[in-house]
């Protein structure tokens, strides 16, 4: 009995292979005649009339009669669907991880448990096919297998990087490579916008500065452009109101800033965000800032948004000593012998537009000041 079901099973796994064929393929038309009474789909039958025409082609008369005959005798009624051929059409056009669930919406019309079961069915094929992979750790979800290659071309690549100046001389010490993305994670106060439209006025005459401002209105924009003292006129940056899905709208080939990412209660997503800013990039580049709480090694999404960036640095002001700092926590493109990770440099912020460095770039400690602003448990007497 069991080996009649195994033998049913295999039967009913080649005839929907026959149903997903194209007339033409290997062994398509051998196998027709044989799992005929398998297949009962409308589709199926107008595959199985192409392979018929095929065979009067061939003078094979007999083969091609009994084929029609038996497709006119098992078409199904013009509102069912070829379930199958309808799954990997979805398949085709996904991005990303998709959900059993979303295939069923996608088909949009009441399924049967047998239909489910097909879906699946076809589901675990595509697996096997490589066409698709399932998550390793949620059986019901599912991904396009991505093969496509692009030829990266480097022996033609500038690697000098791009002519890019930042505030606090930052880049004295990273490269700028296009595709590049920068995060800035500032607490309250720290200087995010002032450090952001100083990077857009010094680099404004060699470069296209995209500004994307969704921290106020556009009077209050106006108003931290006119702190710095410059004609309005002078400034060359195109400036958008936007506070969400960046990727879709920023310059792939120019300086896009984003002043903020606003993550709610969606920090989780931060690697996805950055993701999607990165995919979108050609040549261009992204300056990204994100809140982040006082004390806190990282901005919100916490490590998440360390992944994708080729720089990040944290920004916080500290109230008690009227003093901010910026303490690099990756720096990929280094131009240093030495390791930029954990190089920190205190800053002042006159004005909320003009930086004024105090001291120099060092590790923590180095600096005697940092025991007053950063107090050890044994150093109590700073506290």
């Amino acid at each position: 009995m069991e080996n009649n079901n195994e033998e049913k099973n295999n039967e009913k796994e080649l005839a929907q292979e026959i149903a997903e064929a194209k007339p033409g393929d290997e062994g398509y038309l051998e196998k027709l005649p044989e799992y005929m009474e398998f297949l009962d789909t409308k589709i199926d039958g107008i595959k199985l009339c192409d392979a018929a025409r095929e065979l009067f082609q061939q003078d094979e008369h007999a083969k091609a009669i009994n084929l029609i005959r038996n497709t006119v005798q098992r078409l199904v009624s013009p509102g069912e669907v070829n379930i199958a051929g309808e799954v990997r059409e979805f398949v085709d056009d996904a991005v990303g991880w998709f959900k059993i669930d979303d295939v069923y919406r996608y088909l949009g019309f009441r399924l049967t448990r047998a239909d489910k079961k097909n879906v699946s069915n076809t589901l675990g094929r595509l697996v096997k096919e490589e066409v698709i992979i399932r998550n390793s750790k949620m059986n019901s979800l599912f991904r396009k297998i991505d093969t496509d290659l692009e030829e990266l071309g480097w022996r033609e690549a500038n690697s000098s990087g791009l002519d890019i100046h930042f505030p606090l001389q930052l880049h004295k010490y990273s490269y700028v490579y296009p595709k590049n993305v920068f995060v800035f994670a500032g607490t309250p106060d720290a200087g995010k916008t002032a450090l952001f439209l100083n990077f857009a006025w010094i680099n404004q005459e060699f470069q296209v500065i995209n500004y994307y401002y969704s921290e106020g209105a556009k009077e209050e924009f106006r108003k931290r452009v006119q702190l710095f003292g410059y004609p309005e006129d002078d400034w060359k940056m195109n400036v958008y109101s936007r506070s969400a899905n960046f990727a879709d709208v920023i310059k792939p080939n120019e300086v896009n800033i984003i002043d903020y990412i606003e993550l709610g209660d969606e920090v989780f997503k931060l690697g996805r965000f950055l993701r999607e800013i990165y995919d979108a990039l050609d040549q261009g580049i992204a300056i990204i800032g994100i809140q982040k709480k006082y004390g806190t090694e990282f901005g919100y999404g916490q490590e998440l948004g360390l992944q994708i960036p080729r720089f990040y640095m944290n920004m916080e002001f500290h109230k008690q000593h009227q003093i901010s700092t910026a303490q690099i926590q990756k720096c990929k493109n280094r131009k240093t012998d030495y390791s930029m990770i954990g190089k920190m440099m205190y800053y002042k912020l006159f004005d909320s537009c003009k930086f004024e460095e105090q001291g120099e770039w060092h590790y923590r400690y180095e600096d005697d000041y940092d025991k007053i602003v950063f107090p050890r448990r044994k150093d109590k007497s700073f506290s």
